[in-house]
């Protein structure tokens, strides 16, 4: 690994780092930086994780930087001699910042040009450890707006940290604005696995910030890229991804019992973890590796889905659902599933799966 700076009087520290963690951006990157390049708060720190990409795109932010030369001496590049992961690349994303605070984007994304401004005006302003903002989310040709609360406004400090703990509210780091300090420290655990990496990132901040703060103000876009990563799925990267999720999924509930809460937590926690698995499971085409992953991984899903666990009598419309994503029958009966109202949802369930 190395990093470079591109001016030639790079300063050392700064009220906010923006880095991005990218690979093979080329394509989607200009959008991205373009919308940091031209964020409001002048005192910023760029940093550019790039990880082994092999289509040129360090090099794309550079002609990019051309367009903005006060901002060159404001600019870092860590690039990683082979490719590391999506884990990795967060990771270095924070651990080479400068900036008192600090937020991770993803280069086929974009910000509000104000969102640093908006962002660290607000922690200064709560003396907050983190501050979490609402979201624009892109998908095709439709754009909603994620604000999580509706019109409740600001909500109280326990509950925000409850939700994000519980991935009610978007786990991407991308919404997180988080204090340097808070995450340099010896406890902080960095995970491995290359799926839902932010997942264990954010809960660990939401576990050891002293003060959570809410902007009920879209300050991110968040784009859907066919061409991203985790669009472009074969059916062996589709199980390793899965794997991953475990992994990670297992790393969250180690973290909760070492802080002493994961009781408090663990029945909200797996039915989420049992939604968001299966809808994994969707995707995996091959009966016999949809098999080995619910064997090896997950035998509570079945124990969870037939025969109790999640609730005390699970309904036929779960029953029913667990075993058409296992046999490979969802895509012919979803419709049915989802629209019947024999297979009507419970509202306790409804609650996770929608």
């Amino acid at each position: 690994m190395f990093f470079f700076r591109f001016g030639n009087h790079y300063k050392m520290s700064a009220k906010v780092t923006y880095s991005v963690s990218m690979y093979n951006s080329a394509l989607y990157i200009e959008k991205c930086a373009r919308s940091l390049f031209e964020q409001t708060l002048e005192d910023i720190e760029f940093i550019f994780v790039d990880d082994a990409s092999t289509d040129g795109s360090v090099d794309a932010v550079k002609k990019i930087l051309e367009d903005y030369p006060q901002r060159k001496n404001q600019v870092r590049f860590v690039v990683h001699e082979r490719n590391m992961g999506s884990a990795a690349s967060k990771r270095d994303s924070y651990l080479y910042a400068k900036g008192e605070y600090v937020i991770v984007a993803d280069s086929d994304d974009y910000a509000e040009k104000d969102a640093a401004e908006i962002l660290y005006n607000k922690a200064k302003a709560e003396d907050a450890d983190l501050v979490v903002c609402s979201i624009y989310q892109h998908f095709k040709q439709n754009t909603a707006v994620l604000d999580f609360w509706g019109n409740k406004g600001d909500q109280n400090e326990a509950e925000l940290r409850k939700n994000m703990i519980l991935c009610c509210v978007p786990t991407g780091l991308w919404c997180h604005m988080v204090r340097r300090d808070l995450i340099l420290v010896d406890h902080f655990v960095w995970p491995t696995a290359n799926f839902a990496e932010d997942v264990v990132i954010s809960v660990q901040m939401a576990c050891f910030a002293k003060k959570i703060v809410w902007v009920n103000v879209p300050l991110y876009h968040y784009v859907y890229t066919p061409q991203s990563i985790c669009s472009k799925m074969d059916g062996k990267s589709q199980m390793q991804r899965f794997f991953d999720f475990v992994d990670n999924y297992d790393l969250v509930v180690e973290l909760l019992k070492n802080q002493g809460i994961y009781e408090t937590y663990h029945r909200d926690m797996f039915i989420c973890y049992q939604k968001r698995a299966l809808d994994m499971l969707r995707m995996v085409k091959d009966h016999k590796g949809r098999r080995q992953m619910l064997k090896t991984r997950l035998p509570e899903l079945e124990k969870g889905f037939l025969k109790g666990g999640i609730f005390e009598k699970p309904t036929y419309r779960e029953k029913i659902y667990y075993l058409a994503i296992v046999s490979g029958a969802y895509p012919y009966v979803h419709h049915l599933l989802h629209d019947h109202k024999f297979f009507r949802l419970r509202p306790e369930w409804n609650n996770y799966w929608n």
